[in-house]
């Protein structure tokens, strides 16, 4: 009985050394590597790395930090700094963790041009959380990746230049957070190139955010907001040239808004479902929006103003008298000139509200179904 007392005693000490375990891993100098892997419960990884120097060369990176978890509720922290001067290589920051309500947090700096801020998060299980921030250095890439139920992504940009940002989750009641601050973001080659700053969500219950602001004088500003489920919430807003926001929504209650301010700035939205809401304002020249809406009880509002808009609304139905786009409330304004305004409703009992305030507008109204209310103003020659 002794011997299998101790034996059970011995297994308890080994358990626990096993399931909290605690890695603390501090660098200073040159080209920083860093490597951590843990398993079990409650782990703690946390990594700083100070680059002080400068290499004669160009190496890829200055600092490079590699974590990988498994288990339950483990913590990793990654923070970097470049300190050694512009124009050199940048800093690669991943996180891999497996389990359920792990949290992941990444941060790293580079001044002035230093080329490749890399940060990297995935993470399978329930109620994650990461959370990365880069500021400073040129060509940086978020990318984050969850599958599980309950998890947020926050992705933080300041004074970087050249940017990419992609969160993509799978589950329900996700949260996602994306602020890209500074000049040329997504620069690539303008609208609609590969699409640089995304949110992809597959699930019920979502909200994606996404901030992007650009100045200067070359920028490729380019959004996608996906969400297919229930009661999803997309929110993208827009400051700077060549913006591009792309909403796709499948389910019910769901609700798209844009907010762009700039030139040449292209906004599009598609909902199929029930109880939708879709909102746009941009504010510029050579604007273009088009709502594209499928289900009952959606709101459809669009305000334009600048020269030569164009805003397109098309409500339609599933073809069965019973699932007719109905009660639908439908504005466009504009103010400008060359404005052009085209509205398709499709359904019953629809409020379709058209102005336009200018010269050389034009416009085309399409109602097809009965008891619809319609009011369009048009101010100008």
């Amino acid at each position: 009985m002794k011997k299998l007392l101790t034996a059970i005693v011995f297994l308890l000490i080994s358990t626990a050394l096993v399931a909290q375990n605690t890695a603390t891993t501090t660098q200073n100098g040159n080209l920083q590597d860093a490597t951590t892997n843990q398993s079990g419960v409650s782990n703690t990884a946390t990594v700083t790395q100070t680059q002080t120097g400068t290499p004669s060369n160009s190496p890829t990176y200055m600092n490079k930090a590699t974590v990988d978890q498994t288990g339950t509720s483990n913590t990793a922290t990654v923070t970097q700094d470049e300190l050694g001067g512009g124009n050199k290589g940048g800093n690669d920051a991943k996180i891999t963790q497996n389990g359920t309500s792990n949290t992941s947090t990444q941060t790293t700096y580079a001044p002035n041009y230093n080329n490749g801020m890399d940060v990297e998060a995935f993470q399978e299980g329930l109620s994650n959380t990461v959370t990365q921030t880069i500021s400073g250095g040129h060509t940086d890439y978020f990318y984050s990746e969850q599958k599980g139920n309950s998890n947020t992504a926050t992705q933080i940009g300041t004074g970087i230049r050249t940017n990419t940002a992609k969160i993509f989750t799978d589950g329900d009641n996700n949260t996602a957070t994306q602020t890209l601050a500074g000049t040329n973001n997504g620069y690539y080659g303008g609208i609609y190139a590969n699409e640089r700053i995304l949110i992809d969500q597959f699930g019920n219950d979502n909200t994606a955010t996404q901030t992007f602001t650009g100045s200067g004088s070359s920028h490729g500003n380019s959004a996608d907001i996906q969400q297919i489920g229930d009661d999803n919430i997309g929110n993208q807003t827009g400051n700077g040239r060549n913006i591009y926001a792309d909403f796709i929504q499948d389910g019910n209650f769901n609700s798209a808004t844009s907010d762009q301010i700039g030139e040449a700035n292209q906004v599009f939205v598609d909902q199929d479902g029930n109880n939708n809401t879709g909102y746009q304002y941009q504010n510029g020249t050579n604007n273009y929006n088009n709502i594209n809406v499928t289900g009952n009880w959606n709101n459809v509002d669009v305000n334009q103003f600048g020269n030569s808009n164009i805003g397109n609304v098309n409500l339609d139905y599933y073809g069965d008298a019973a699932t007719t786009a109905e009660l639908n409330n439908v504005k466009i304004d504009q103010d400008g000139n060359s404005n052009r305004g085209t509205l398709s409703v499709k359904g019953a009992s629809n409020l379709v509200d058209l102005i336009q305030d200018g010269i050389g507008n034009r416009h085309s109204v399409q109602i097809f179904g009965s008891s619809n209310d319609v009011d369009i103003t048009a101010n100008g020659d």
